[in-house]
């Protein structure tokens, strides 16, 4: 490992491994970070960290408001009935 690795870093670097499961690494506000969630960070950004990141962001603002990613997905193929958003709503 190297020298000038910080701490975080240093944690960070443990956790990705690890054995990836789904164990709860950490919670920030409703979003459970898991060890999988971590090893997305090699490739790409998980759902709950890009959420996590979003909530983080805007704790101090008002009038934001902020779909997570597994109900945006939802809204945005169209899958109505597990969501129940636009479902009364004509979008042709």
């Amino acid at each position: 490992m190297r020298k000038d690795l910080t701490v975080q870093d240093s944690a960070l670097t443990s956790i990705i491994e690890q054995p990836v499961d789904y164990s709860h690494v950490l919670r920030i506000g409703p979003y459970v970070i898991t060890r999988r969630s971590f090893e997305f960070l090699k490739s790409s950004l998980s759902d709950e960290l890009v959420d996590a990141c979003l909530h983080i962001a805007t704790i101090e603002t008002s009038n934001v408001y902020h779909v997570d990613g597994i109900n945006a997905t939802l809204i945005f193929t169209g899958d109505f009935e597990r969501t129940g958003y636009l479902a009364s709503v004509c979008l042709k």
